[in-house]
C-alpha cells in the first residue's frame, strides 16, 4: 500500500490519497479530501483503475484528466490529479518512491 498527501494551496483542500495494488493489472484508489471536485471524480468513476492506464499517457491526458475537463471548474494548477497519478505509479511498481514538490522561491 502507498500513501501520500497533497496540500494543494490557497484552497486548502489536503488530499490524503492511498492506492493499493490488487496485482499488475488492477489497483484501487481511495481519497480523502474536502474537495468537492476530486471526490466527485473519485466517486464517479470508482475507485479501481488499470495503472498502465493512468500511468503511461501523455501529460494532461487519461481518465482523470478527461474527467476533469468535462467536470471541473477551470483550474489547471490543481496538484490533486497528479498526486493521485504518482501514488498508482509508485505503488505499481512503474515508478519510484521520491519526494515530489514545489517550492516558490523569494528572489
Amino acid at each position: 500500500m502507498t500513501k501520500v498527501e497533497v496540500y494543494p494551496g490557497p484552497c486548502r483542500f489536503v488530499a490524503k490519497i492511498t492506492c493499493e495494488a490488487k496485482n499488475k493489472k488492477h489497483c484501487a484508489i481511495t481519497v480523502d479530501t474536502q474537495c468537492p471536485n476530486i471526490s466527485a471524480m473519485i466517486k464517479d468513476l470508482g475507485p479501481e483503475f488499470s495503472p498502465m492506464s493512468l500511468v503511461i499517457a501523455k501529460p494532461g491526458q487519461g481518465i482523470f484528466y478527461d474527467y476533469a475537463k468535462e467536470h471541473f471548474p477551470a483550474h489547471a494548477a490543481c496538484p490533486a490529479i497528479n498526486a493521485i497519478i504518482k501514488c498508482v505509479e509508485v505503488e505499481s511498481g512503474l515508478g519510484l518512491k521520491d519526494e515530489v514538490y514545489i517550492k516558490f522561491l523569494d528572489e
